[in-house]
């Protein structure tokens, strides 16, 4: 009976593996995953096909993009998805130009 329950445990978690994504395929293909952040404790990149413009009413714009975190210390790979906001009436540009 345990034995039939733990081959059962092991069987729904397959499904979970097979989603991860390995720093290898995020580091071999730049056209996919763009590094933006490199830090001595890991690594973040954005998935390029992910990103979405929530709001486009200028000088206001809001994307949204799926990131994986490599996290060096923990050896782990997170996946989130995080909300960008921009305002151009604070970007350099204007600025300079005021």
């Amino acid at each position: 009976m345990k034995r039939m329950i733990t081959i059962l445990f092991m069987l729904l978690l397959i499904p979970l593996s097979c989603s991860a994504i390995s720093l290898e395929e995020l580091q071999s293909n730049p056209e996919q995953y763009e590094k933006i952040i490199e830090a001595p404790s890991g690594t973040i990149y954005l998935e390029l096909n992910s990103i979405k413009s929530l709001r486009n009413s200028p000088p206001y714009y809001t994307l949204q993009a799926k990131v994986y975190s490599v996290l060096y210390d923990t050896v782990a790979i997170a996946e989130s998805t995080r909300l960008f906001n921009y305002d151009d009436n604070r970007s350099t540009l204007s600025l300079l130009n005021k």
